[in-house]
């Protein structure tokens, strides 16, 4: 009679709690930007990955306090106001890639300056360079080699190995395509008609 035994059931209104309890007892509380970069890691294989498919996913180069509430909203963080204010130290308004990753940042810059030095696009750079027999893959061993002949000096010994492990989209894949770096706005390759 009320004394609580096994068989009896919580008051509707307190089973509910007691759910909702547990279940926000089980969410992955997110509060500090290295928590932030760890589960985009975790999620997409590396910063440039979470960068490229879930932050800056207009391709702008730039991402605005709005796109990173939606972000965070999508991954399931709630802290966005705290992590906003540590990430953008500047008080821009906006964020860059260099504020999320600034080692692939700067390296990524470098390859893309001296791809587009050399060749009319990215595009056409990464296959002669990257992808010369057009298998749309590169592996590990050459990218290491279209950096050197490309001139890409990065920072430190392996730097190369370890710019191609910051990129992959997932960990442990042993190739990188083209629109792993950079979106690809004509994959089809249309000529328009004043160039035919």
């Amino acid at each position: 009679e009320g004394g609580g035994g096994v068989g009896e059931r919580a008051p509707p209104r307190q089973h509910a709690e007691k759910c909702l309890a547990t279940f926000h007892g089980k969410d992955i509380v997110i509060k500090s930007v290295d928590r932030f970069k760890q589960m985009c890691v975790v999620k997409y294989g590396s910063l440039w990955s979470a960068w490229r498919h879930s932050l800056d996913v207009d391709g702008n180069g730039r991402m605005t306090q709005v796109d990173f509430a939606k972000a965070c909203q999508f991954l399931g963080v709630k802290a966005v106001q705290k992590l906003w204010s540590e990430i953008d130290t500047r008080a821009l308004g906006f964020i860059t890639l260099s504020e999320i990753d600034p080692e692939v940042s700067e390296l990524f810059a470098e390859l893309e300056k001296l791809l587009l030095e050399k060749f009319s696009s990215s595009k056409e750079g990464w296959r002669k360079i990257f992808d010369p027999d057009n298998s749309l893959r590169c592996d590990m061993p050459a990218f290491g080699a279209g950096c050197v002949t490309l001139g890409f000096r990065g920072k430190g010994k392996n730097c190369n190995e370890r710019f191609f492990k910051l990129l992959r989209p997932e960990p442990g894949r042993s190739y990188l395509t083209y629109d792993d770096l950079w979106i690809d706005k004509d994959p089809n390759e249309f000529k328009s008609a004043t160039s035919a």
